[in-house]
């Protein structure tokens, strides 16, 4: 038999690491300079076992948020042995517990995982800093998932741990009403400018692409591009190499402007829901319901269940896959009491 890879190997004529492209690079951190400096100067009183802290990192998708928070959590990990980092998606772990356990995975301890409080669990954890003369780390990334499963029962918690002088906490998301602020610091990722986009694309392109296959032209269309939609570095790196996926299906030697164009068409069809075939039923369900306008959680549930039968958390699983990706969110509105309403679910715009 042929070898049936032997088209991609041989004819490779636009690729020489495409993964670079699509990885979530250490080059979003990149002309952020200021905001990673920021970060480490938040960290550094924890880092000399004074005080703990809590700062609340905000900005769009794609600004470099994430990235910058893990840089700076692996420089602390080369420079300090006295603070342990914890970098936990919220998405995925979402409860109190679940975070506790993360901590001590990360810190490489044991803890019995059953037949343990929460709280009894936590104390394990200060008693273990006590001893080994450490301080904990939380990135909390997707602070939003807190949030959308439990309330912010969980960040309430996180909130008054981080109060001990052996915690920090940093919590990251694209929504900057997420948290009352008045009891955090606040870090704000604004969208990379023009020159910010070229300048990441050109890092990026030197080694994913081959030498010859691309251009600067090229480059500044793709970050003029994600200019337009917010200034995201992920959508301008997702443009890039869509160009060039589309350039080698047409054994092509040279990305050209046309492709990055075609790109750009293929990319932006996801602004027509109804398009997007990459939802699934159910997925489309809501996202009709919320056409119709903003619901509260419960709204959503009644209406979806005369449409299809499935259970209140199937219904959060589904919630929580549009969120991920950006295509619906969620916000706690207050009445002129103070008191709060039930959540409020809509497309994102």
């Amino acid at each position: 038999m042929e070898d049936i890879f032997h088209y991609e190997s041989e004819n490779n004529t636009i690729f020489v690491n495409e993964k670079v492209l699509l990885s979530g690079s250490k080059m979003l951190a990149k002309c952020r300079e200021d905001e990673i400096t920021a970060l480490a100067n938040a960290i550094r009183p924890l880092a000399e076992r004074k005080a703990g802290f809590r700062l609340f990192v905000f900005g769009p998708h794609g600004s470099g948020k994430t990235m910058s928070s893990k840089y700076v959590l692996e420089n602390l990990g080369k420079h300090s042995n006295g603070v342990i980092g914890a970098y936990i998606n919220c998405w995925h772990y979402s409860t109190a517990m679940s975070i506790y356990h993360s901590i001590v995975k990360a810190a490489g301890w044991f803890v019995p995982r059953r037949g343990v409080a929460k709280d009894e669990v936590f104390e394990k954890i200060i008693e273990i800093l006590e001893k080994e003369g450490k301080s904990i780390l939380l990135v909390l990334d997707n602070l939003d998932g807190l949030f959308f499963y439990n309330g912010k029962e969980s960040l309430d918690v996180l909130s008054e741990l981080s109060k001990n002088r052996l915690v920090g906490l940093i919590g990251i998301s694209s929504n900057p009403q997420l948290i009352n602020r008045d009891s955090f610091s606040e870090l704000e990722f604004k969208p990379y400018k023009f020159d910010e986009l070229v300048t990441i694309l050109r890092h990026m392109a030197e080694q994913a692409l081959q030498p010859k296959s691309w251009d600067e032209d090229l480059l500044m269309f793709c970050a003029k591009k994600a200019e337009e939609k917010g200034g995201s570095a992920r959508l301008a790196l997702e443009l890039l190499w869509k160009s060039g996926k589309l350039a080698q299906r047409k054994e092509k030697y040279k990305i050209s402007l046309s492709d990055a164009d075609e790109a750009v068409r293929m990319t932006f069809r996801k602004d027509d829901l109804e398009s997007m075939k990459y939802v699934s039923q159910e997925e489309q369900i809501i996202l009709d319901i919320l056409k119709t306008g903003e619901k509260t959680s419960s709204e959503l549930y009644w209406a979806f269940s005369k449409k299809l039968l499935r259970t209140k958390r199937q219904i959060r699983n589904y919630l929580k896959s549009l969120m991920e990706r950006g295509l619906v969110e969620t916000r706690d509105v207050q009445n002129g009491n103070g008191t709060m309403k039930p959540r409020i679910i809509s497309i994102k715009v």
